[in-house]
């Protein structure tokens, strides 16, 4: 078997074969190569219309490098005409949770959202022409901008925000145009070993793997199109195609000079290639005219103008800005004055606008004159990807039991598959659920809904991401991400934003208890800290700070005892107020009504039995038993008699209660009960003995 390879270049005026050898250092020596016209148009904008028509020439371009090789071919490496691309830009936004930063994942699919919608996009504008092609592959898309909250960004992963939006611009290459060369390679008995873009063949050849790490432009200048990849950071990002190119120069000439088409193609050529000053031809009337080179460029500047405007405008979108430099090949990038026109477009030195084709290719040996030339740089380029493995291939998987054929370019992500199917990309970002605002005296308060399930992906039946690689046969599986519940907050939590002023109760600190109001509805404190919140509610709270309401919040009896403000020596009245920090003390009263000096340890409480003694009383605290000493009667804050727990050092919110409903420090408490005391930071925990 031999080892020569075979390239086609399919191309809308001509068919270029070219039959080479590689090296084992991934180089081509050129053995013999051929070019044959299309005897009719068959092709128009590089998309095949003909297909007899084109396999004739195809067959013959075949058939001749057969017999100069010695060789039968049954397979050859050819490309896609980037002059068939389409592009589409489109602008997508989204809302965020302001409480959540971004993450890579909610960008990366934000972005595919977009190219989904792109590919929309085009399918209407495609519609609207008549022209109906219901799958397009998409080969390259790159962001233009990120939005947050409407102003630009950068780098939006991390950030906070309401809203997140992308600008993209995508390449899609329709399946009709694959589909053509397919059907041209099968009536010719030939297989496709390597099929890739026209753009990246160039490239391959024209910009060396070493410099396309940097922010480069090609432009390949044929007839009737011109087309634009642009490579960044080591790979293609990019493509444009303007539909303007050498046959706008033929069109002037032809008007201008009244030839026909061909006269007018070689009249064009005189002026790239010719050194001649002067030329002389024959118009339709038969009449032999000569003209001057000065004359013809003067003919065709309005032209030239035009079609370095319109390319550089289309460098300048897609690519965002200016490059760092151009290469011009094909034909039409050899039109005098073309490339330094372009540097002015892009506002760019004229030095880094290069016609490239006539150097020394390091990876090309034996290099032909008749392939020379920007116009030799594609099918040179055909060849070398195959060598390299620039392969664009397809591969088949299926998405949630749905076939689908992914065009291969590169390495083929779970990504690619779920544009493919048109899997609504906002279904893997996990949604909050609805949130809450209530009114907290007045002031405007947002609760977030608690964060969503995140879709679960799956290749193969194992953990997967929008990252994955694929290859053929992999069965892809999606779980759509799940809403949040919605926001549930208790007036307890509410309350943690409030006053946390205190004052000292027989040496414990102690906050001050609030009335509060829902809707302008008073609720009991107490059963009310586990009401939960609804939408919209207006919430009120008011310190109690007067003896008299402290008193009965704290359920002391005060025909039995007063209040006794120890850092100034008197007894308070009942209508003053209790100041925040104030040392504050229970006496009993004296049996005559006057005021007692004796300090009360505890209160005397409700459903006193006077006839009963002095009792022992056996409790529950925190899960251990403890024994409280003789006593008429007890309340909750006798446990600090036996246990040691700090009142003082705060660690969340404090939690008291007696037989698992809230309680205060002067509650009754009875022999057998189960008391709580925590702070809610903490949660329950073993005291120690005093």
């Amino acid at each position: 078997m031999s080892d020569d390879l075979f390239a086609l270049d399919i191309g809308t005026r001509s068919v270029i074969g070219l039959v080479c050898r590689p090296d084992n250092e991934n180089k081509i020596k050129v053995r013999s190569f051929e070019i044959r016209e299309h005897e009719m148009r068959s092709m128009y904008d590089g998309q095949i219309h003909d297909i007899d028509s084109v396999a004739q020439v195809v067959q013959d371009v075949k058939t001749t490098l057969e017999k100069k090789t010695d060789n039968k071919f049954g397979s050859a490496a050819i490309a896609a005409a980037g002059r068939s691309l389409e592009t589409e830009k489109y602008y997508l936004e989204t809302s965020l949770n302001p409480e959540q930063r971004i993450d890579p994942e909610q960008v990366y699919a934000l972005e595919l959202e977009a190219v989904k919608a792109a590919e929309n996009q085009l399918q209407e504008r495609m519609s609207s022409r008549n022209i109906h092609d219901p799958n397009y592959y998409c080969v390259a898309h790159s962001v233009i901008n990120y939005t947050l909250n409407s102003h630009d960004i950068i780098n939006p992963i991390g950030q906070k925000g309401d809203t997140l939006g992308v600008e993209i611009i995508a390449t899609f290459l329709p399946q009709v145009v694959v589909d053509g060369l397919e059907g041209v390679m099968n009536q010719v008995g030939l297989s496709i070993s390597n099929l890739t873009l026209e753009p990246i063949a160039a490239i391959s050849l024209a910009i060396p793997e070493k410099i396309r790490m940097l922010n480069l432009a090609l432009v390949d200048i044929g007839a009737g199109t011109s087309d634009i990849a642009i490579t960044d950071k080591g790979s293609v990002v990019a493509y444009q195609m303007v539909p303007l190119a050498g046959d706008e120069i033929t069109d002037k000439l032809c008007k201008e000079l009244l030839v026909e088409f061909d006269t007018g193609e070689k009249i064009k050529f005189f002026l790239s290639q010719n050194k001649k000053e002067k030329l002389s031809y024959y118009d339709i009337l038969g009449n032999k005219q000569e003209i001057t080179k000065q004359k013809l460029k003067t003919i065709i500047e309005p032209q030239l103008e035009r079609l370095s405007k319109n390319i550089g405008e289309a460098i300048l979108e897609v690519n965002n800005g200016a490059p760092s430099a151009v290469f011009c090949v094909g034909g039409g990038s050899e039109l005098p004055g073309l490339a330094e026109k372009l540097a002015s477009k892009l506002d760019l030195p004229q030095e880094k606008v290069a016609v490239k084709g006539y150097e020394k290719w390091e990876k090309v040996k034996n290099l032909r004159k008749g392939l020379k030339g920007p116009q030799g740089v594609t099918p040179l380029g055909i060849a070398l990807s195959s060598v390299q493995n620039k392969n664009f291939g397809f591969i088949d998987v299926t998405v949630n039991n749905e076939l689908v054929r992914l065009f291969e370019h590169g390495d083929i992500k779970v990504a690619n598959a779920l544009v493919s199917v048109r899997f609504p990309m906002k279904d893997l970002i996990p949604k909050p659920g609805e949130g809450l605002t209530v009114w907290l005296n007045g002031e405007k308060i947002y609760y977030p809904g608690q964060e969503g399930k995140t879709a679960q992906i799956k290749v193969n039946g194992e953990p997967a991401s929008l990252e994955t690689e694929l290859k053929t046969g992999d069965e892809i599986t999606v779980e759509p991400a799940q809403k949040g519940p919605k926001a549930s907050v208790k007036i307890s939590q509410i309350l943690k934003q409030t006053t946390n002023q205190y004052f000292y109760f027989n040496d414990d600190q102690i906050n001050f208890p609030q009335a509060i109001y829902i809707d302008k509805e008073r609720i009991d404190q107490k059963k009310g800290l586990d009401l939960y919140i609804n939408q919209d509610c207006q919430i009120e709270t008011r310190v109690i700070n007067t003896v008299d309401e402290l008193m009965k919040r704290l359920e002391i009896d005060n025909t039995k005892y007063c209040l006794y403000d120890s850092q100034n020596n008197r007894f308070l009245d009942d209508t003053e107020n209790i100041k925040p920090q104030q040392e504050i003390i229970v006496k009993q009263k004296s049996l005559n009504d006057s005021k007692s000096d004796e300090i009360v340890e505890s209160e005397t409480t409700k459903g006193e039995n006077k006839d009963k003694g002095p009792e022992q009383i056996q409790i529950n605290v925190n899960g251990e038993e403890l024994q409280l000493p003789e006593k008429d009667s007890h309340i909750f804050m006798d446990i600090f008699n036996v246990v040691d727990f700090k009142t003082s050092m705060k660690k969340g919110d404090l939690v008291m209660k007696i037989n698992g409903e809230p309680a205060e420090f002067t509650d009754v408490i009875k022999n057998g009960d189960e008391l709580m005391i925590y702070w809610s930071e903490e949660g329950p925990k073993k005291l120690p003995r005093i």
